[in-house]
């Protein structure tokens, strides 16, 4: 039996847990355990199943040891995947902005080392101007994280910008300064105030809305990109059955 056939009769790579072998005995911890094939001899042994391998039964390699072993190589190799894919995604999108945000960041260590040494005015204009430049950029964050998401995950890039403008939105964060409406999951850590709602589905804003803020934009940006897509293969369904209706093929 290869790998791919007994990875189908267990219910596919994604049903298996964890593996262990000792001793001619195949222990498996299995996720649904409805999905494995009834020709594989297996005996429940708790919450794992154990894969019955002897000289009278026939129902994996002789090479059971190295097939498990691979197929452990497998799962190691699709968490790492899983993992990899999310640190690149993550990479992609700020790489762009990174030599922006250190110089934004200098500005506003600069300011403040001139502040403390007494050296400029907190109320002069150079101050102000200064100041508005080295923090622009952190306000106006999810502005530029819009671009770069959009980018990365194939959307229109000014669709990313318009979500990121309508987060750091004046009324949108004019929101966090009024009393909540109600909490959700109060007494939890996950414990949020509710200012809005949006078709029925609560609002949650951070302290001071979504200014400077990561995760939202990203997350928003990425739904968008569905719909787009989903909306492109309508529109080019449409337009090939139109080209049906006008040249059928005869």
């Amino acid at each position: 039996m290869k790998i791919n056939e007994l990875t189908i009769n267990l219910g596919g790579i994604n049903n298996i847990n964890t593996i262990e072998y000792v001793n001619n005995e195949v222990v498996l911890n299995i996720v649904n355990p409805s999905l494995i094939r009834k020709n594989l001899l297996i005996e429940q042994l708790g919450d794992s199943y154990q894969i019955l391998v002897n000289k009278n039964t026939v129902t994996i390699t002789e090479n059971l040891e190295n097939l498990f072993e691979n197929l452990n190589n497998e799962i190691t190799k699709k968490e790492e995947n899983l993992g990899q894919k999310l640190l690149g995604v993550i990479s992609e999108i700020f790489a762009p902005v990174l030599s922006v945000l250190a110089a934004t960041g200098l500005i506003k260590g600069l300011l403040a080392l001139l502040v403390f040494l007494n050296l400029i005015n907190q109320e002069s204009g150079t101050y102000l101007i200064l100041y508005a430049l080295g923090d622009s950029f952190f306000y106006f964050f999810p502005v530029f994280l819009g671009y770069t998401a959009a980018k990365r995950f194939g959307c229109n890039p000014f669709v990313g910008i318009v979500i990121g403008l309508s987060l750091v939105y004046p009324t949108i964060t004019a929101l966090s300064d009024q009393d909540a409406l109600y909490s959700l999951f109060t007494g939890t850590f996950f414990e949020s105030e509710v200012y809005t709602t949006f078709l029925g589905i609560p609002v949650i804003l951070p302290p001071g809305g979504y200014v400077s803020t990561v995760v939202p934009i990203i997350f928003s940006v990425y739904l968008a990109s569905l719909i787009e897509q989903f909306w492109n293969r309508v529109e080019n369904f449409i337009i090939e059955e139109k080209i049906k209706t006008f040249y059928p093929i005869i």
